[in-house]
């Protein structure tokens, strides 16, 4: 009806919000493996041994994106559609051999045609490396 209820008097706003979020969270679970997103130096022998995921919506007022919920350390992906939100994504590595770990490719613009730019931050034995990658800029050194 009119007023968002089936035939049987159930409110359908509730249904499709808990459709909404079991698809965001399936979605997110895409992410666990990396090997669509990136690639760390095959020498460094690096195995993953944590993933966590979180998506955010964004307010877009003119030209100018504000993020709703808090700044993290994360792999930071936006995607160009009308109903645009943030996806962050951060993974944990131990590798063998750290000092062959000198930085990561980006190869989710690949994969996602409609992902703009990665804000790529990580923590190694090295220091901290910070960049933001586009389609032309797909490597982080450190």
């Amino acid at each position: 009806d009119e007023h968002g209820h089936d035939e049987h008097g159930h409110d359908e706003h509730d249904h499709n919000e808990v459709k909404s979020i079991t698809s965001v969270e399936k979605q997110l679970t895409l992410f666990k493996d990396p090997s669509s997103l990136f690639l760390l130096p095959r020498d460094a022998e690096c195995t993953q041994t944590a993933f966590d995921s979180d998506i955010r919506a964004v307010a877009t007022h003119g030209d100018s994106e504000h993020d709703h919920g808090k700044e993290s350390e994360h792999e930071h992906e936006h995607a160009n559609d009308s109903g645009h939100q943030d996806v962050f994504l951060t993974y944990a590595f131990n590798c063998q051999n750290p000092n062959a770990l000198d930085g990561v490719e980006i190869t989710a613009f690949k994969t996602y045609d409609s992902l703009n730019e990665v804000q790529f931050d990580a923590v190694t034995d090295q220091g901290v490396a910070s960049q933001r990658l586009t389609q032309d800029l797909t490597r982080a050194n450190w």
